[in-house]
């Protein structure tokens, strides 16, 4: 989500954003802005204030000089991506270790801070995204070499290297129906509901595919569309042969590219290198723009869990509610926390 202008502000308004009852949820995307300088340099410094409940309010001149500086990174910074990467696959491995503890039973208040804390600086990278879309990576490569012939090329960069969201949901929901295809058993919707239902949408709720009776009709009408289990098996591997044709297909258009520039573009080692970064940060950009939300609904899910067993309303707890309630030794103050 961007931010709207007013003064000296850009606010964000998550408070009457997002599809959601919960004050957490906003406010855990809330809190992502908030991360950028680490998104960005590393940094543990959180920049805006709130004025009211999950709506953040950032200097303009502060933000500005970030989005601005996406550029002056690529430029100036020879491992800028390469740091990137190595920042957000540290941070998506603490994520996945709080994460499967939290699962296993670790509700400590340290463990669901940090599980929060990582969704937050996961998240912070759509920071990127608002900087570097299509006609503003175009417009970058532009510095460098010849574009027209490229449109395409770059384009086909913007293919996420991982399984996107609702491909990733549409895949485990057909590897069930393909089961439950071939004997009618009811615990395969179970496992469905399981496996699927928390993907289906951006919440912190329970979706429509949470009731078994929902969940049964999808499977059925899934069935009805591609037939048996093997028909169900040939549609599964088939959408994953063209999602991995399509990461394919980005990966040779960053060769592609790389060719142009050698034939076409500046001669300088520096700006090879630098376009080199540039499709890498491309590549990133689109992979973790799926990523951030899958963390998004895993954590969303083990936090519903919580909230359930502490008997806490999903649309009146906010983090330091949920942190207050949990039984392990205080910690300091979710606002307080870098």
């Amino acid at each position: 989500m961007q931010g709207v202008r007013f003064g000296n502000y850009d606010v964000f308004l998550y408070a009457t954003m997002l599809h959601t009852t919960s004050p957490l949820l906003k406010e855990i995307y809330c809190e992502s802005h908030r991360y950028e300088p680490w998104a960005l340099y590393g940094s543990p410094r959180r920049v805006g204030r709130y004025r009211f409940p999950n709506v953040l309010y950032v200097e303009a001149n502060i933000r500005e000089g970030m989005l601005a500086d996406v550029w002056g990174q690529l430029f100036g910074k020879a491992d800028f991506t390469d740091s990137l990467a190595r920042r957000y696959e540290k941070s998506s491995l603490n994520h996945q270790r709080a994460l499967v503890a939290a699962m296993r039973g670790d509700w400590t208040r340290k463990n669901i801070a940090d599980l929060i804390a990582e969704t937050c600086r996961i998240l912070s990278c759509g920071i990127f995204k608002e900087r570097f879309e299509y006609t503003e990576a175009l417009g970058f490569l532009a510095l460098f070499m010849p574009v027209r012939n490229l449109r395409d090329r770059v384009l086909a960069l913007y293919q996420p290297l991982c399984i996107p969201h609702f491909l990733k949901f549409e895949l485990k929901l057909l590897y069930f129906c393909e089961r439950y295809a071939e004997k009618r058993d009811p615990s395969w919707i179970t496992r469905c509901i399981a496996q699927c239902a928390y993907l289906s949408r951006f919440l912190i709720e329970e979706t429509p595919y949470d009731d078994p009776s929902v969940m049964k009709r999808e499977m059925e009408k899934v069935m009805d569309q591609w037939g048996s289990s093997p028909q169900i098996r040939d549609r599964r591997l088939w959408l994953l042969r063209h999602h991995r044709d399509a990461v394919r297909e980005a990966l040779l258009a960053e060769r592609d590219i790389l060719q142009h520039v050698d034939e076409f573009g500046s001669y300088s080692m520096r700006s090879k290198i630098t376009v080199k970064n540039c499709l890498k940060f491309i590549q990133f950009i689109a992979t973790f723009e799926e990523l951030k939300h899958i963390y998004a609904v895993q954590t969303a899910r083990v936090l519903n869990q919580i909230m359930k067993n502490k008997n806490l309303e999903v649309s009146e707890t906010r983090i330091q509610d949920l942190l207050e309630a949990l039984a392990s030794p205080s910690v300091a103050r979710w606002q307080d926390r870098s």
